[in-house]
């Protein structure tokens, strides 16, 4: 069973898949960046706390082998943001402490799940058929370049 973490009664992060799932809405499923997830679960871990910027890069990319700037670290916050703001939760629970950190405010209802206890089951999401004219795009493309003078 995948850990999960409930935020507000409203939406569940499932950490180890990398997602946010609705709980009782028909709202699809939304999936985070690998070090988007990261960097929830550890303001998860520490609520209420400012987690450093030093942390975040620590924990969620050199350990992983990868080395990012301040703009890649802000860039996976305001992805964050705009996951609550999708989900109803106040994008405004996760607060920039400028030129330190961040936290997530303990006004966020965190609830966890035990051990082998499913809050919330992801049901499979209906595949429809993506219908493509690759010809006509090509062409449109072709066309538009050479009135451009590129071709």
């Amino acid at each position: 069973m995948n850990k999960q973490i409930i935020l507000n009664g409203v939406a569940a992060f499932l950490p180890e898949k990398h997602r946010i799932i609705a709980i009782n809405s028909d709202k699809p499923p939304l999936s985070l960046s690998i070090p988007a997830s990261r960097c929830l679960a550890l303001l998860v871990n520490y609520q209420g706390e400012v987690v450093l910027r030093e942390r975040f890069f620590h924990e969620v990319w050199v350990s992983n082998g990868a080395q990012v700037t301040n703009n890649t670290f802000y860039q996976n916050i305001s992805l964050l943001r705009r996951a609550f703001k999708e989900f109803g939760l106040n994008e405004d629970y996760i607060v920039t402490v400028p030129k330190v950190g961040v936290k997530l405010e303990n006004t966020l209802k965190i609830t966890r799940s035990e051990e082998g206890e499913n809050i919330v089951t992801e049901l499979p999401q209906p595949s429809t058929p993506v219908q493509t004219q690759p010809r006509k795009v090509v062409q449109r493309l072709s066309s538009s370049l050479t009135r451009g003078g590129l071709a």
